[in-house]
């Protein structure tokens, strides 16, 4: 796809939603990625853009009627809303809350995304809650712990694509029970306790994944699990070593396809994401990905590559 060209089809991919605007002297320069996945009824996103302003108006509100609730989180980067609920300011790692019934006009800065639409019908008490105040962040425990499972659900949909069948219930159901935490219907609150757990050893092994820390035992430590049930919760992941060295080599990865870090080593890049041994780092890398980390730099200048690419005007049709 041509520099020209990229801006535009970003912007047609959303068009039916929302209206996507960039100043005309840095269209050519626009770069982004995107892609969705369907958690039975909800769509989850994972995007990383070039900075741009989005704006839905009430004549678009009229025109297509969606209502959803959308939930982003903002991996790297900021936020800034805009709408009939007031103004306000998203920094990393917050969960905001929005909704399609609202018209607004939001800035986000370069960086990395992830965005949450959900039917106003699987949440009718957390509607309820949210009557005069539809737009803001989320705060409490509850909301570090969706954010986490969020960021994990995504990694593991990248890595593992074929898990999305059998994820996609309890997925579903572990956000519901989030949002709308008592007032849940029981069939919606049953979240299998071993997701929890995971949720809650995935915080752990990411706000230690830069330092020797997140080993084994200090991970049964920080969490307050045995390590036997530390291993059986990550059988399916080829074990917790395995998964803590999976997650440093997306973590990076992600970096290296981020054009915001452009000007930073991929050395400094890996040893912040605890892979301090430059050789080691090499061949990881290479058996995982099939590439060096020097070739997902060089390309990351295409914003569509092909496993990336939503098809044209599917993101509207996946709401429906």
């Amino acid at each position: 796809m041509s520099p020209a060209d990229r801006f535009e089809w970003w912007r047609n991919e959303f068009s039916g939603v929302h209206k996507v605007e960039v100043p005309a002297e840095r269209r050519r320069e626009f770069t982004a990625l995107g892609r969705h996945w369907q958690l039975n009824r909800i769509l989850l996103g994972h995007y990383r853009t070039a900075s741009r302003q989005v704006v839905r108006t009430p004549a678009d509100i009229r025109r297509d009627n969606l209502d959803h609730w959308v939930l982003r989180i903002a991996i790297d980067g900021y936020l800034e809303c805009r709408g009939q609920s007031g103004t306000f300011r998203v920094v990393s790692g917050q969960v905001t809350v929005g909704t399609f019934a609202q018209s607004y006009s939001d800035y986000y800065s370069t960086g990395e995304w992830i965005a949450v639409m959900i039917p106003r019908d699987l949440l009718p008490r957390f509607g309820m809650a949210r009557q005069g105040r539809k737009s803001g962040v989320l705060s409490g425990g509850v909301a570090l712990l969706l954010k986490d499972f969020l960021i994990s659900l995504v990694q593991r949909l990248r890595q593992r694509p074929a898990d999305l069948l059998s994820l996609s219930q309890v997925a579903q159901a572990m956000i519901i029970a989030c949002l709308e935490g008592d007032g849940a219907p029981i069939s919606d609150r049953i979240v299998p306790r071993s997701v929890a757990m995971r949720a809650q050893v995935d915080h752990v092994i990411r706000r230690n994944i830069g330092s020797a820390r997140p080993t084994p035992d200090r991970v049964c430590d920080a969490s307050g699990l045995s390590r036997s049930v530390l291993y059986r919760l990550f059988e399916d992941r080829g074990g917790v070593a395995a998964y803590i060295q999976n997650m440093r080599l997306e973590l990076v990865r992600a970096e290296l396809e981020n054009p915001s870090r452009a000007g930073e080593t991929i050395s400094s890049i890996a040893a912040r994401h605890g892979l301090h041994n430059s050789a080691a780092f090499c061949r990881a890398f290479r058996q995982k990905f099939g590439c060096t980390a020097g070739e997902v730099r060089a390309t990351s200048g295409d914003p569509h590559p092909r496993e990336h690419r939503p098809q044209r005007g599917t993101f509207l049709s996946l709401l429906d």
